[in-house]
């Protein structure tokens, strides 16, 4: 029973999803406001970078 080990990766993984769903609602709403949400699908890239570089 003491060998299941709990990497902690949920939250990171948490992460990388919200950066998912940022940079897919980013590219949406950038057809009607592009200055916008430009910026904010490039923080969900940001997001998934981050989260993938704690993964490994």
């Amino acid at each position: 029973m003491n060998n299941i080990e709990n990497t902690g990766n949920g939250s990171k993984i948490l992460g990388i999803g919200f950066g998912i769903i940022t940079i897919i609602s980013g590219v949406i709403l950038a057809l009607e406001k592009p200055l916008i949400e430009i910026p904010g699908a490039i923080i969900g890239i940001w997001l998934i970078v981050v989260n993938i570089q704690k993964i490994k």
